[in-house]
């Protein structure tokens, strides 16, 4: 944890409505979202929704192969997720490892309950821990003023 991309960490942010999915694909991703954020969060967990009931379901929404692909391509520096995991159950290791071998940080476990899609400005102030690969994070966001 000590020795990644620090400008990831901080800048603008986009925040994805994917309360409707049960998983995020590449097809999705270019049908509702033609630019392409440097760092993304998704909200999969409805407000109305029980959060803990939401983060221990056995099939929580999360992006599949093609997504974590795509988000490669764009240039992605950081993805995060309101549920435990960025991946889908069934690909849970494969999208973790396309992610993490290209050096897109991803922050899980994301409270995003009462926050609107939309373009916010993100800072994220993970603990250093010396030889760590994760590592608890506080996530702060604030909507970007309108120019």
């Amino acid at each position: 944890i000590t020795q990644i991309n620090l400008q990831a960490l901080a800048g603008p942010v986009l925040v994805v409505d994917a309360t409707a999915l049960e998983c995020i694909t590449a097809n999705w991703l270019q049908s509702h979202y033609a630019d392409e954020p440097t760092r993304v969060f998704f909200k999969t967990i409805p407000d109305s929704t029980n959060r803990y009931a939401a983060v221990t379901r056995p099939d929580p929404v999360g992006l599949d192969e093609s997504a974590a692909r795509l988000l490669l391509s764009k240039g992605t520096l950081l993805v995060g997720i309101d549920g435990l995991s960025i991946a889908t159950t069934d690909q849970l290791k494969s999208v973790h490892v396309l992610l993490l071998e290209k050096g897109i940080l991803i922050v899980e476990h994301l409270d995003l309950r009462g926050v609107d899609p939309g373009m916010y400005e993100m800072m994220a102030l993970p603990m250093a821990l010396r030889g760590a690969e994760a590592a608890p994070a506080r996530v702060l966001i604030r909507p970007l003023p309108l120019v």
